[in-house]
């Protein structure tokens, strides 16, 4: 059922505030998914430089200059986060974009969290299908046998 409700749309609060978001059409879900990409690779960017320093680099004639990209980019990402995820919402919803400053002067940053993953569940809808087919496949128990043998046959005859 919460599937349909998705199709339909989803309440969602800031603060006091409460808004539908609603599923894009096709083309601009699309787009949509296409910028909270790119997003998501100018963060996986910093893992990609933190994977590029070797234990070597932190025994051997390490400096803290050569981390301090690395850092200047963790501390804009940890400054900039909840504006990174409220601009993919207002990108979502015109609706909700039209109550950004209020938002801005309302909102926590955990609602802003909690909001984003609902329109992350409204733009991906295949993901609690997966999940669900996921959470059906561990429920069905595997039938085991007494046999030692990996085929079943315990040698004996009845």
């Amino acid at each position: 059922m919460s599937d349909l409700k998705n199709a339909l749309g989803t309440e969602i609060a800031f603060s006091t505030k409460k808004f539908t978001i609603v599923p894009l059409p096709i083309r601009k879900s699309r787009e949509w998914r296409e910028k909270f990409i790119a997003q998501l690779d100018s963060i996986l960017s910093i893992v990609d430089d933190v994977q590029g320093v070797s234990t070597d680099d932190l025994t051997d004639g390490f400096s803290l200059d050569s981390l301090m990209p690395f850092i200047d980019k963790i501390k804009t990402f940890l400054l900039t986060s909840t504006d990174i995820l409220l601009n993919l919402i207002y990108d979502f919803s015109p609706a909700i974009k039209k109550e950004k400053d209020w938002i801005e002067d309302h909102a926590t940053d955990p609602e802003v969290f909690t909001v984003f993953l609902e329109v992350l569940k409204m733009a991906y809808p295949f993901g609690s299908v997966l999940g669900n087919l996921r959470s059906i496949g561990q429920s069905v128990q595997q039938t085991s046998t007494n046999s030692p043998e990996p085929n079943g046959d315990s040698g004996q005859t009845n």
